[in-house]
Formats: structure tokens, C-alpha cells, sequence
């Protein structure tokens, strides 16, 4: 029998203990913790400095720090325009 929570929902469990939805999907801590070298990933916002603009494609190059990764910015012939540090919530890993 599945139990009510206040409000006369129902618990998730069914046994009267509150089960919290997971919030903050696509967190810093899981995009930081998701990016490596390597990786293939896209700005999330414009650089406006570096004439860099939201969805431009780079690479990771390195991790610098806690949030920090050196990423390079490479034009359709392959030559590099552009190489930064940006903060991991300024990325948005690509997989393909």
C-alpha cells in the first residue's frame, strides 16, 4: 500500500519515507566532473574578447582547476584561432 505524503500524495517508496526528486540535473558538479581531455564540447555563451560565439565547437585540452579547463577553438582547415581557459559552466560536452 503506498503511503500518502502531505498534501495526500503518495510516497514513491510506499513505505512512508520521502524520496526527493533529483534537482539540479546537468549541474556544475556533473559537467566538471564529466569533462576530461579530449573531450568535444560547445560554448554555452558568447566570448565576446576572444570573438567567440554561443556553439562554437572546441576541444579540451587540459583541466587548470576545480572548474577551470583549457580549451581550443580550431578553424574548418584545422588551425588553432583561439585557446582559453573557461569555466565548466560556460561548456556543454558534445558526444558523437
Amino acid at each position: 500500500m503506498r503511503t500518502s505524503r502531505p498534501g495526500g500524495r503518495p510516497s514513491a517508496t510506499g513505505c512512508g519515507h520521502e524520496v526527493e526528486p533529483i534537482r539540479n540535473v546537468g549541474s556544475l558538479l556533473e559537467v566538471e566532473m564529466a569533462l576530461k581531455a579530449k573531450d568535444t564540447v560547445a560554448l554555452l555563451e558568447d566570448v565576446p574578447a576572444r570573438h567567440l560565439e554561443r556553439g562554437q565547437v572546441g576541444t579540451v585540452l587540459e583541466k587548470l582547476g576545480r572548474e577551470l579547463f583549457e580549451v581550443e577553438f580550431d578553424d574548418d582547415e584545422g588551425e588553432n584561432f583561439a585557446t582559453l581557459a573557461l569555466k565548466a559552466d560556460q561548456l556543454l560536452v558534445l558526444h558523437h
